[in-house]
């Protein structure tokens, strides 16, 4: 359903920042 597509985009946007911080601590 559309709320599920919303939902996962959610969390790879969240997952994507998490990527950022990690190669910014590096």
């Amino acid at each position: 359903t559309f709320e599920d597509f919303k939902n996962d985009k959610q969390a790879l946007e969240y997952q994507q920042r998490i990527v950022d911080i990690l190669l910014q601590v590096c």
